[in-house]
């Protein structure tokens, strides 16, 4: 989670106008707590621990082999080597999964260094990678290869051991 300096969009806090403080007609809805198995099935996101190997398409084949749940789909795109969240939303839910593909994420990582390097200036080399920066994905990625824009938001870092440095970013949606 981020702290009070290092924040993603999302966890700015705003203010909301609240005209009224009213039930959901039963018409339009329930709560998910007040929602049966068979309901949540029809509209339900979840979150999958994706580990290193499939894709998030092979994924989403077999949450929908499992499930028997004709429509499945996953928000963002992990690369197959990569590991991390996979939000899967199936039935009518994955219709709204693109909604949190634009959100800023954040990763933990390691980076390796080819010799060691004073802890000092490894934080102040992080720092510049702070703010817009012009990427270009790899050539086996799960995007197109073009450059392009992308926000840096924070940049963490946690710990140093040899040439291994463990930190934390806060980057936008397709870093």
């Amino acid at each position: 989670m981020a702290n009070a300096n290092h924040q993603l969009p999302a966890d700015n806090i705003r203010n909301r106008l609240i005209k009224a403080n009213v039930s959901t007609n039963p018409h339009y809805g329930k709560p998910p707590s007040k929602r049966s198995i068979d309901e949540l099935f029809e509209a339900g996101v979840f979150f999958i621990d994706k580990p290193s190997g499939p894709t998030c398409h092979q994924i989403d084949a077999w949450i929908r082999d499992m499930l028997q749940i004709p429509k499945v789909g996953h928000a963002g795109t992990l690369d197959p080597k990569v590991t991390g969240v996979l939000p899967i939303g199936i039935g009518r839910a994955a219709r709204g999964l693109h909604v949190l593909s634009q959100t800023g994420k954040e990763y933990v990582a390691v980076m390796k260094l080819h010799e060691p390097i004073p802890e000092k200036k490894i934080k102040k080399t992080l720092q510049e990678f702070v703010g817009t920066i012009t990427q270009l994905p790899p050539v086996r990625s799960a995007v197109k290869r073009v450059r392009r824009k992308r926000n840096i938001y924070y940049i963490e870092f946690i710990e140093i051991k040899g040439t291994e440095v463990l930190f934390r970013v806060g980057c936008q949606a397709g870093t």
